[in-house]
């Protein structure tokens, strides 16, 4: 036995991988109405729109998909909802094809999906642009 087999600088480590992930999607969504202020934007009117489009896209089996609204700004009209993230081609389907709620012409735009919602909080690009430029 040689001096290298002795230390052990023949033998392989075993490595081992290890992946993390989230099994749910955050998603910030900005619903926009063709007449402002004629419509009430709350948790009722997102997820009424929101199922109904999914029924209509889906049916009623396949439209059956859990989702839950973490936050609506009606003055902005952006909605925090979270999914699972087997859902995300429905959900953003689903979206994509609002084209009215209570009666009125509107869209959901998906603005983000990500798996930390702390990440949907700002971007990079809107951060910076809220940065004072240094006075000279």
């Amino acid at each position: 036995m040689s001096e290298a087999d002795a230390r052990g600088a023949g033998q392989a480590i075993p490595q081992k991988t290890t992946t993390i992930a989230c099994s749910k999607l955050f998603w910030r969504l900005r619903v926009k109405f063709e007449q402002k202020g004629l419509v009430e934007v709350d948790r009722e009117l997102v997820r009424a729109c929101l199922q109904q489009s999914l029924t209509q896209v889906f049916g009623k089996i396949g439209g059956a998909v859990p989702f839950e609204i973490l936050s609506v700004q009606q003055e902005s009209g952006v909605i925090l909802l979270k999914t699972d993230k087997g859902d995300l081609a429905k959900v953003r389907a689903a979206c994509t094809l609002i084209s009215s709620c209570e009666g009125q012409a509107c869209y959901f735009q998906v603005e983000a999906v990500s798996p930390f919602l702390a990440s949907l909080a700002q971007d990079s690009r809107a951060f910076a642009a809220e940065l004072p430029f240094p006075s000279t």
